[in-house]
């Protein structure tokens, strides 16, 4: 069972499937992170959203995103998920606007 680094347990379950996330890295505001479960092992997962919480948010919604292609009867490659991660941004929202 992975740890989250901050001081919680990252072992989460969406519909009776368990995953696991751990961030491996922060630098600046980009955060690398690996995501795990059944099936799936990626690496390096690259995050552009800024905030601890937002490594919980991004392991769930990756989950709900390869549980919904697999329903569908497709595959979700790891690439699809680095491109999403990357190129994600909430503007307004937990955004650096100056430094």
């Amino acid at each position: 069972m992975a740890r989250n680094g901050f001081g919680g347990d990252a072992k989460k379950q969406l519909k009776g499937v368990d995953f696991q996330v751990e961030r491996i890295s922060r630098r600046g505001f980009l955060q690398t992170i690996g995501y795990r479960d059944d099936k799936n092992h990626f690496n390096d997962l690259e995050l552009s959203l800024i905030g601890d919480f937002q490594v919980q948010n991004t392991a769930l919604a990756i989950s709900a995103c390869l549980q919904h292609a697999s329903n569908r009867g497709k595959v979700l490659s790891e690439q699809s998920v680095k491109s999403g991660l990357i190129s994600t941004c909430w503007e307004g929202r937990m955004e650096v606007v100056s430094r």
